[in-house]
């Protein structure tokens, strides 16, 4: 009956976000092989395939998530209580701190509609397991 609270990279959301890196990896290494990262949400552990924070490479295999993929993989381990996107709203934030409040409030009023779970930077949910 416990609550498992997770979250992982999204598929959709790092396209989104690095579509201009995406078509410089297909110019490099042919839509072949980007094909196969979207068909799989899988990077391979290769120069360019994965940043991390600062620009630092991550040269370790990923794995990136639909929210339906990710939805059928909990559903059979219990009951999914909440699902939603994080890092909707990209770009840097105004300076002024009602701007801000308003698009942290805007975010979380969006973030669990069907089509802004898969769209975030990365998919949070909370698991319910059953038993």
């Amino acid at each position: 009956g416990g609550l498992v609270i997770l979250s992982v990279m999204s598929l959709v959301g790092a396209l989104m976000r690095a579509l201009p890196e995406v078509l410089k990896l297909a110019r490099r290494d042919g839509p072949a092989k980007m094909d196969e990262v979207v068909r799989t949400g899988i990077l391979p552990p290769e120069k360019d395939y994965g940043q991390g924070s600062e620009g630092i490479d991550i040269t370790l295999p990923a794995k990136l998530y639909r929210w339906s993929e990710l939805e059928t993989l909990l559903a059979r381990h219990g009951t999914i209580v909440a699902a939603s996107g994080a890092g909707l709203l990209r770009g840097a934030p105004p300076e002024e701190p009602e701007l801000r409040a308003f698009l942290a409030r805007t975010e979380v009023a969006i973030a669990a509609e069907p089509g802004a779970i898969s769209a975030g930077e990365h998919i949070v949910a909370v698991l319910r397991k059953d038993g």
